[in-house]
């Protein structure tokens, strides 16, 4: 082994010479670690090195260590300190209480002692700012928060205070606060005060009631507390604000409340209304922000409980102005989104979010000023409106709005409107010209208008391929409406046309009871019957040649509708259309061969038979002649691409 190791150093001795005369670093270091220190085994480690795999086995990911870590500090933070703060307002409260049942201290005394503990704190928190900024925000927020107290138990407690003087103390410490709060930056501290703030009207109510007094310091801190968020860039403020509002007025309402107090609340609701509607918007356009969802809720909830309130005011007896109102609150909302448009066009969210609003509103209108069918009518025709401006503006949530109205329009139309004429309104029946008749032509042009629009104004060649797929989608259903509301209106029409001839025929040959009671003693006594009566008892032929022209005019109705739809379908080549009448067709072929032939009279029959027959061969000739001319395109009846 030794002469090996020999070789092995000159062998390395050589190679650093070479490497000097050719200027070349050396490599002999290479070789280094062949070089043992000593040729033992190396010692076995320590026992105490077999601890180390336990220490090591912590598998959690660095990740999860840190939001262990971050949970600590929370709670050591913030979760003590704020458990600590409320501990210390109790313990001050129950010395208060103890205190004043053992009678340590004088009243007075009592309320001096809480006011310099509040400052206390105060002057502690602004000391420690600098190097514990958060930590300071909370012992100023408790040393306000004992301010608080001094001042409610000076009035509630120990009566040294009046209710005026109280609430100017309340106001002053809630102002100090906010002020505060702006001037070392601190969110928290100015949420604290502003808590404060909106609960002195709560905590310092008594039986009297004082709304002016009230309402008008609530105007005042809602105008500075939103001025501060404005500013300040803190919306939590704005919500805060929001909320203690609305738990202050259901409070006064709850207590002080009459009808007597009717215009007055609707004015305070409409200030807090107006407020908080120009606050959300005016505040995203001055400063240029893209609305969030904490503005779209306020939209949403201020404008709800508004209009809610208002309704359940006026309900009792000013049911004529509500409708007036909805549309009042919907120019509002208009005018807002287009603010919105000019000063602030980036901010899409936002001005889709108003004018939905102003579109509910607007649609809400109708049914609380108008009655029955001017109802459905209005929201046909606004159905229309807004689908054709949604087409132009290229909007398809403002077309989704507008199909959504058409179809709650329809569903009332069917639903809740009463078509059915009384005896007494059959009298009067005039066909064609009467409220159903009306009703269903409109809803027939507000489907028209809307199936020309979304051909027009968005064509078929229209680069986003699924608008243009949405849109022949939305020609064929509203293609569908129309021709089923065509049919449907006139057969209508005619049903009420023949039960008003019904009714007519029955009313002239009703016989009353002397007629009734004078045959019954003719039958009994063996007397001939008077001519009269004779006659009455005879079947009621008038009432029954009116039933069977009800059927005959009914096929004939139906057969030649069936054609007209045929004869557009071939122009047109739409192949659902005419498949549609050649339903129709069939329902009225049945309904001539096992109905009309074999129910109604000879007379009868002659109709029907013979327009369906010539019905028919003027269908099939169409078809033939359509074949005829276009003997290379067999195919073109069985392709449906309407224009």
């Amino acid at each position: 082994m030794d002469e090996i190791l020999k070789k092995l150093d000159e062998i390395n001795s050589r190679l650093t010479s070479i490497e000097k005369s050719l200027n070349r670093p050396s490599f002999s270091n290479s070789f280094s670690y062949i070089k043992p220190v000593t040729v033992t085994a190396p010692p076995p480690p320590p026992l105490r090195q077999t601890s180390t795999p336990i220490v090591i086995q912590d598998t959690k990911p660095p990740e999860d260590r840190k939001k262990i870590q971050d949970l600590e500090s929370k709670i050591g933070k913030w979760w003590f300190a704020a458990i600590g703060g409320i501990a210390v307002l109790l313990g001050v409260g129950f010395f208060l209480k103890y205190a004043f049942d053992e009678k340590w201290i004088s009243e007075n005394g009592r309320i001096i002692l809480t006011i310099i503990a509040g400052m206390i704190f105060i002057v502690l928190g602004e000391f420690l700012r600098s190097r514990l900024t958060k930590y300071s925000h909370i012992l100023t927020g408790v040393g306000i928060a004992l301010l608080y107290l001094a001042t409610f138990s000076a009035f509630d407690w120990y009566k040294k205070i009046d209710q005026v003087t109280a609430f100017s103390f309340m106001s002053l410490i809630t102002v100090f606060g906010v002020a505060l709060a702006i001037r070392v930056d601190a969110l928290s501290l100015a949420i604290f005060s502003t808590l404060g703030g909106f609960m002195t009207p709560l905590i310092l109510s008594t039986t009297v009631a004082n709304d002016i007094g009230r309402f008008t310091y609530l105007i005042i801190l809602n105008v500075g507390i939103l001025g501060v968020a404005f500013f300040k860039k803190w919306n939590h403020l704005t919500v805060i604000g929001f909320i203690a509002t609305i738990v202050n007025f259901l409070d006064w309402h709850e207590d002080f409340y009459d009808p007597s107090k009717l215009f007055f609340t609707i004015f305070i609701l409409s200030i807090f209304f107006i407020l908080y509607v120009w606050i959300t918007v005016t505040g995203n356009i001055m400063t240029q922000k893209l609305s969030t969802n904490t503005d779209l809720a306020i939209l949403t909830v201020n404008s709800a409980w508004f209009a809610l309130w208002i309704y359940d005011l006026l309900k009792p007896g000013y049911e004529h102005t509500l409708g007036f109102i909805a549309a009042g609150l919907g120019a509002i909302y208009i005018f807002a989104a287009y603010l919105v448009k000019t000063l602030h066009s980036e901010d899409k969210q936002m001005v889709l979010f108003l004018g939905t609003i102003a579109l509910v509103f607007l649609t809400l209108a109708i049914p609380l000023q108008l009655d029955q069918n001017a109802i459905t009518i209005a929201w046909i025709v606004e159905a229309a409106v807004l689908f054709v401006l949604g087409s132009t503006l290229k909007n398809s949530n403002i077309k989704a709005f507008a199909i959504g109205v058409y179809a709650i329009a329809m569903i009332r139309m069917f639903a809740i409107d009463d078509y059915n004429l009384t005896p007494q309104a059959l009298t009067d029946f005039t066909p064609v010209f009467n409220k159903r008749f009306f009703t269903y032509l409109m809803a027939t042009i507000s489907a028209a208008f809307i199936l020309f629009s979304s051909v027009k104004i968005n064509p078929a060649d229209d680069k986003d391929e699924l608008e243009t797929k949405n849109n022949k989608q939305l020609q064929g259903v509203f293609g569908a409406i129309i021709i089923l509301l065509v049919f449907f209106n006139i057969q209508f029409d005619l049903h009420q046309y023949f039960r008003y001839k019904i009714y007519v025929a029955e009313q002239a040959t009703h016989t009353n009871k002397e007629d009734i009671d004078t045959m019954i003693k003719n039958i009994e006594m063996g007397k001939e019957l008077p001519g009269d009566i004779i006659k009455e008892l005879q079947p009621n032929t008038a009432i029954e040649n009116i039933r069977y022209k009800q059927q005959v005019t009914y096929s004939v109705f139906w057969i030649l509708y069936a054609i007209i739809l045929i004869i557009i379908g071939i122009i047109y080549s739409n192949k659902p259309l005419r498949w549609f009448a050649i339903g129709l067709l069939v329902i009225a072929i049945l309904k001539v061969f096992f109905v009309d032939l074999a129910e109604l009279p000879v007379l009868y029959r002659i109709i029907p038979s013979i327009v369906l027959g010539i019905i028919l061969m003027i269908i099939s000739y169409l078809y033939f002649r359509q074949d005829k001319s276009n003997p290379e395109q067999p195919e073109k009846l069985n392709q449906s691409n309407p224009k």
